[in-house]
């Protein structure tokens, strides 16, 4: 009975079983229980979620019903024990009406630390989806089938699952790929799933459990389209596009006889593509022969003109090759023929007759499908990366959202542009979507997606402005179900695939700027107050209780850096038009100063020494310290990553970490693997003591990049958080490296010491919130989050943290089983 197996089976049917024997008792009481949801929702496999909290219909169960299925995503935790995810469900039980009994029941059983949310819990998205899909791994690509009552998901980790809706249960998992899966489809009856990564292509027959793999080497693989008609797909392998059936067999265009002439005669545009040197087949180079010696025989010329006359021939059809790549190579006039572009997205037309493609230099094309001639390339040009286009279910609108978020729509006979809706922010994602009438369309991009409504009047296309549907993850892919009544969205770093009622944001408005990132946070020496580093118009100054006691103007800088004096009489923030200003504690502005005279800059941290000068680390490389009253005290080079650069999504952002401690001295990072240790106090330019290197060791993290810092409050140790989710510790005196804390996280965001120094704080990727125990390295808490987090804090006391986040600030109060508890670590 021990067994785990035993146990998820138990877990999976005892509410079905009760049910179906009559046991009202037993539904109700396990309904109820939040040990009981939090032990099976953190499952691999829970089973038929929606079926079950179903079956309970006392109201406050009802409620409780609902808040798991808007939240289940963050509930899913297979290697955390069950109070990981029964904490996590607490946070968002307390403020619900009816339901104070619950939650006194679970943290009476609760046997480790639990939080309590000071204020309420600030909202990830701008809407409550209505219902929520744990996947078991992040989802990078989506598909759905039969109205979005089936979907498909390509994972993080390379598996392909098949989920039924409304129920969310696990039909099929196949291990799928070496690494992340980029794109998923589904033939038109679903009997077949198309999954691609980098490097090659699978098909999976899921009854069958049979997969074909098809390795593609032409140039990265970035795009996937399937035939309405369920006979075949189209894959986007470098500058090629092949057309394969669900047997993996190639199925060839229908060349013109022009076309397949001039390959036979000049050799096929294949050859080039594959890198090797154009070169005339042995037809015409037989030919040529032919036609020289039948000259030189019949007409009798003499041999030295002869020759002349076969370096003629052989010269003509080279020249002609020539002549044929350099117009293919500018104007590719069949899909055979494209070779230098790469596409970026494809989709058929719904009569299948015509594909259109999305270029990396913007092109937007239509092609035969049958023989790849082209029919239409339009003139407007979009973004040249991460577009998606889409035809509506008629066929005669064509939309693409480009890597800049903008929309664009055409009449594919006439390509007139119908519609060009402009954003410009820049996305790393994107997807589109229609409603099966054409009536809608969803647009995504990172995290928002849009929603429109369209409408032909007067031959003009009028659109209905919303405002964007901000989400908490990176939006994969996007879809419109249940005939067009249904929001189906999939986020990478919410680990998750949710259900929206769009309709209820048809009336708002405008897009405006979104303010909500807190982006560092600080806590008053005291804790009188927590200030937060946000956008302009952003709360500045909360109280220990969530009160807010100031806000920053309108027109200030985004705030990257915040930091509060030894003494609490005012609160510095660094920003990112690279001034620093003071605040008091009511929030009005005393000064204003910065550093522009090696040109503009970001700053990116922010602390204060322990003789209260202020270090700034800016986004050119250089340390800046000054004094309280403005003035620069010194400036120099430290290990500080620039970040003149364009985005590149491969890599993580540059990161800038400082730490000011007792003696003058001053710690840096900026992404790399060191660890540079200054003293400020020294006449000049700060020397540099040490560095600390993980290097040398078993206790090297294979990815030994440095995120953050932390001071143990005795100020002997020195914590530092690393992109591969590791914690390294030194003992500042000695240097020496202690035994790592592995968080089970792949980044570490930020991390704070408790303030005797026993327990330690971090938040990482998966927006995962930890409470270790210093000494023995084990975890005692763990929560998720919605929304991207990015710092931490521990209030003086030790009885509250605060975390920053893309969704604003979380506040919590920090709650022991035993009373007692709370007076020994903290």
């Amino acid at each position: 009975m021990n067994h785990p197996a035993t146990e998820q089976i138990m877990l999976r049917n005892v509410l079905g079983d009760a049910a179906r024997r009559g046991d009202r008792e037993t539904v109700e009481l396990a309904a109820r229980s939040v040990r009981y949801w939090a032990m099976r929702l953190r499952l691999a496999d829970p089973g038929r979620i929606e079926q079950d909290l179903s079956l309970a219909t006392d109201p406050d169960t009802t409620v409780f019903a609902q808040v798991i299925r808007q939240g289940r995503h963050l509930l899913r935790s297979p290697d955390d024990p069950w109070q990981s995810a029964a904490a996590t469900l607490l946070l968002r039980l307390e403020d619900m009406p009816g339901l104070a009994s619950i939650v006194e029941e679970t943290e009476a059983a609760l046997d480790r630390p639990w939080l309590r949310a000071i204020r309420p819990l600030p909202r990830a998205a701008d809407a409550i989806p209505v219902q929520t899909f744990a996947i078991g791994g992040e989802p990078r690509a989506m598909a759905v089938a039969h109205d979005g009552n089936l979907i498909v998901s390509g994972d993080e980790d390379g598996s392909v699952s098949i989920w039924g809706a409304p129920q969310g249960d696990l039909r099929a998992v196949s291990p799928g790929h070496a690494s992340f899966v980029l794109q998923v489809a589904t033939s038109p009856d679903a009997a077949r799933v198309v999954s691609l990564d980098f490097e090659e292509a699978q098909i999976w027959d899921p009854a069958a459990g049979s997969r074909v793999r098809i390795p593609l080497n032409d140039g990265p693989v970035l795009a996937l389209t399937v035939h309405p008609h369920g006979s075949h797909f189209a894959v986007a392998d470098g500058p090629s596009i092949r057309f394969l059936d669900y047997e993996g067999k190639p199925v060839p265009l229908r060349q013109p006889f022009v076309s397949t002439l001039l390959d036979r005669l000049l050799g096929s545009m294949a050859r080039f593509k594959e890198g090797r040197p154009p070169a005339l087949p042995p037809l015409s180079l037989g030919l040529v022969l032919v036609w020289a010696l039948l000259v030189t025989v019949l007409v009798g010329i003499p041999h030295d003109t002869a020759a002349l006359i076969a370096l003629a021939l052989f010269s003509l059809p080279q020249l002609a090759l020539f002549a044929r790549l350099r117009v293919n190579l500018r104007w590719p006039r069949n899909l055979a023929h494209v070779l230098v572009s790469s596409f970026h997205s494809l989709c058929f037309a719904p009569d299948g007759h015509v594909l259109a493609t999305a270029e990396h230099g913007g092109r937007v094309r239509l092609w035969c499908a049958s023989t790849g001639r082209l029919v239409k390339t339009f003139r407007q040009k979009i973004h040249e990366t991460w577009s998606s286009l889409a035809f509506n279910p008629a066929g005669t609108r064509l939309a693409v959202v480009d890597g800049y978020s903008n929309l664009t729509i055409w009449d594919p006979s006439s390509g007139r542009v119908l519609l060009n809706e402009r954003n410009d922010v820049a996305a790393a994602r994107t997807s589109i979507s229609w409603s099966p009438d054409g009536a809608w369309l969803a647009y995504g991009a990172d995290h928002s997606v849009r929603v429109r409504h369209l409408a032909m009047v007067d031959g003009d296309l009028t659109v209905t402005t919303s405002s964007a549907i901000r989400l908490p993850s990176g939006t994969t892919s996007t879809a419109l179900v249940r005939s067009g009544q249904l929001l189906l969205t999939a986020g990478d770093t919410g680990a998750s695939i949710r259900l929206w009622d769009y309709r209820n944001l048809r009336e708002q408005t405008g897009e405006g700027p979104d303010d909500r990132w807190v982006r560092s946070v600080a806590y008053h020496p005291e804790g009188t107050w927590l200030a937060l580093a946000s956008g302009a118009g952003g709360t500045l100054l909360v109280t220990p209780q969530g009160v807010e006691i100031a806000r920053l103007p309108q027109d200030s800088a985004v705030v990257h850096g915040i930091a509060t004096a030894l003494d609490g009489s005012w609160t510095a923030t660094g920003d990112w038009d690279g001034k620093i200003r003071l605040w008091d504690t009511e929030g009005r502005l005393l000064s204003v100063f910065g550093d522009q005279s090696q040109g503009p800059h970001r700053i990116y941290a922010l602390t204060v020494s322990a003789t209260g000068q202020l270090v700034a680390a800016c986004s050119d490389g250089q340390v800046r310290v000054w004094n309280t009253n403005g003035r620069l005290e010194t400036c120099f080079r430290a290990n500080i990553k620039n970040d003149v650069r364009e985005i590149d999504f491969s890599r993580p952002p540059t990161t800038s970490a400082l730490l000011a401690f007792g003696d003058g001295l001053l710690a840096t990072t900026g992404g790399d693997e060191t660890i540079e240790i200054h003293t400020l106090a020294s006449p000049g330019p700060p020397k540099v003591l040490h560095s600390l290197r993980a290097d040398g060791t078993a206790l090297v993290p294979a990815d030994g990049s440095f995120t953050c810092l932390a001071q143990s409050p005795h100020g002997r140790s020195l914590a530092a958080g690393h992109w591969n989710g590791d914690v390294s510790f030194w003992e500042l005196d000695s240097g020496t490296l202690a035994p790592r804390l592995a968080t089970g996280t792949y980044a570490v965001q930020d991390l704070a010491y408790s303030p005797c120094g026993s327990l330690l704080l971090t938040i990482g990727g998966g927006n995962q919130l930890k409470i270790w125990d210093v000494a023995s390295r084990t975890c005692l808490l763990c929560v998720r989050l919605e929304g991207s987090l990015s710092s931490c804090a521990w209030s003086p006391a030790g009885d509250q943290i605060a975390c920053g986040s893309s969704s604003g600030v979380f506040q919590f109060g920090l709650r022991f089983p035993h009373p007692d508890q709370s007076d020994g670590p903290l």
